[in-house]
């Protein structure tokens, strides 16, 4: 920067430049002096390297859980094109379950369940997405029961899906 410096300084005095040429180069000769000064005044001034930055700020509260069946919910990390109908999300003793039901572009006309373990970090450790067999529409949670969840599609069958053994059965 410094030979810069000079370079313009030199032009200055040694040509005639236009008054344009003139104006731009004093312009540039103010903007790299002042870049120059914040160098010298950043390095004698260096920030503190002790200073700890929190990724989270204090204060901060995590979002209230709401257990239990959620119109409409969210979930992290579904398929491109997934619609959810309803979510079903509880606490569990290593964190979280999450079950959304609904459709999935991949699968048309067929309901789908996705149904994802979340650690208490609310990191992500398993996901499984679980297809009906019919072809009667996207899936909506009707009920919780203490073994499952029962289900309804668009076109009125009623599945169940048991927590124990992730599988999903027709009721009617």
């Amino acid at each position: 920067m410094a030979s810069r410096l000079v370079d313009l300084t030199n032009t200055l005095q040694s040509q005639s430049p236009s008054a344009e040429a003139e104006t731009l180069i004093t312009s540039k000769l103010d903007l790299l002096n002042t870049l120059a000064e914040k160098m010298v005044l950043s390095a004698a001034n260096p920030a503190p390297k002790e200073t700890i930055h929190l990724s989270n700020p204090q204060g901060y509260t995590d979002p209230i859980f709401i257990e239990g069946i959620i119109a409409g919910g969210e979930m992290a990390g579904l398929p491109y094109g997934s619609e959810l109908t309803t979510v079903w999300q509880a606490r569990t003793d290593a964190g979280y379950l999450q079950i959304g039901a609904g459709s999935s572009a991949d699968h048309p006309g067929q309901g789908v369940i996705y149904v994802q373990e979340i650690s208490q970090e609310k990191a992500i450790l398993n996901a499984t997405i679980i297809i009906t067999d019919e072809f009667d529409g996207k899936l909506e949670i009707l009920a919780e029961t203490p073994d499952g969840i029962i289900l309804q599609s668009a076109s009125g069958s009623q599945y169940f899906f048991n927590f124990d053994t992730y599988t999903l059965e027709v009721l009617n």
